[in-house]
């Protein structure tokens, strides 16, 4: 005869395998998470519930026909099941089935609007489509939902970069780094717009320049590399035009450019792809420049006048040279411009400290002058008594 234990204790039962099986899943244990979850199915009160996670199971071992089994299981007993739609139709995704996700998903959406998961993946096909607007909806969703998805914001990113959207696509890649500091991905984007925005601004003054040519620039250690193409019938003199280049580039003083290349190619509209190198030599970009000033003694008046900003701006007098004689010639005069910074900042600090005790003496002086007598009117009484003449 076999005891029939309470139900009560069955599910008591239940839910302790349950939850057995859902910490062997959160170690990747998943082995053992099926054999609990398949031990809490025999009373659980949420049947439902169990086949979904037990399926996530199987799927991570890749047992993808048990886990679609479960799936579906888990639907046949509530039907609004939202997670076994969402998770059968990653599934179906992974598979290559689109369609069937796409259906999955929607039916999902149906009975639990609010599920994430389900927009940012939604928003990952519809990318892979081409369709940017359905994606950019799904993905404001899902962001909207869980602001802290580093994905979502990536991916957002991505296509506003994409629709030439620069700004919004920087505030995207920046939220997903704050979201995960390790998202390397998203800081390779934003260096690389770096770059391409410094090419752009250092090709642009000479494109002005040169409205001949097509100018690109790209910077590589210390040398600039300039890229100029011309139109056959174009005339060009390369050798004067680096001295055309380099007095557009000395006033920009880019730290730790001292060199340019010029390249030039010559192309023929009337053939297309048929291009041909014509020139390519570098040049010093700060050759036959005077070392610029130390400023020593604007230093040395700023340490005795006001020391925290004198030992500041010796420091950097002391660079000027330096730097001069290493070919940095652009952190050279920032260094010699900071000095005569540093020294009327150091003469406003003085300036105002000094003024703190005179400021004090006058509120003082004023407070203890003495007050000018204050008139105050006098009552009169005009009342007068009745005198009798006796």
């Amino acid at each position: 005869m076999t005891l029939q234990l309470p139900l009560w204790y069955r599910r008591q039962a239940a839910q302790l395998a349950y939850r057995r099986g859902s910490s062997y899943a959160q170690q990747t244990n998943y082995a053992q998470a099926v054999d609990a979850f398949t031990q809490a199915l025999s009373a659980h009160s949420q049947p439902a519930e169990v086949y979904v996670r037990r399926g996530l199971s199987y799927w991570k071992l890749g047992q993808t026909a048990a886990a679609i089994a479960d799936f579906e299981a888990a639907l046949a007993i509530d039907p609004q099941q939202a997670k076994a739609y969402g998770n059968r139709g990653l599934l179906r995704y992974e598979q290559g089935d689109e369609a069937g996700a796409l259906a999955d998903w929607a039916q999902a959406l149906t009975y639990a609007p609010n599920y994430a998961e389900i927009y940012y993946s939604r928003a990952l096909v519809a990318i892979n489509q081409g369709d940017d607007a359905a994606a950019l909806a799904d993905l404001d969703q899902a962001i909207e939902l869980q602001p802290n998805r580093a994905e979502a914001y990536f991916h957002r990113g991505n296509l506003r970069s994409r629709q030439g959207d620069q700004p919004g696509a920087i505030a995207d890649w920046e939220l997903a780094i704050c979201n995960d500091f390790t998202f390397e991905e998203a800081k390779a984007k934003l260096q690389a717009l770096l770059v391409s925005s410094r090419q752009t601004a250092l090709a642009e003054p000479l494109q002005a320049a040169l409205p001949n040519f097509t100018v690109q620039a790209k910077q590589v250690g210390q040398c600039l590399e300039i890229t100029l193409q011309r139109e056959v019938g174009v005339g060009v003199g390369y050798f004067t035009l680096h001295h055309q280049i380099r007095e557009v580039l000395m006033p920009l003083q880019r730290p730790g450019i001292t060199q340019f290349k010029l390249v030039g190619y010559v192309v023929n509209p009337k053939c297309p792809g048929w291009t041909k190198q014509e020139w390519s030599k570098t040049y010093e970009l700060y050759v036959g420049q005077p070392c610029p000033p130390s400023n020593w003694q604007i230093a040395l008046s700023t340490l005795v006048t006001f020391p925290p900003m004198g030992v500041t701006a010796l420091i950097y007098a002391a660079q000027v040279k330096a730097f001069y004689k290493q070919g940095n010639y652009p952190e050279a005069v920032q260094a010699s411009k900071t000095v005569k910074r540093l020294c009327v900042t150091g003469t406003g600090i003085l300036c105002a400290i000094a003024m703190i005790p005179f400021s004090y003496v006058a509120v003082t002086s004023i407070q203890s002058e003495a007050s000018p007598p204050q008139r105050t009117a006098r009552v009169i009484d005009y009342t007068f008594e009745d005198t009798h003449i006796e």
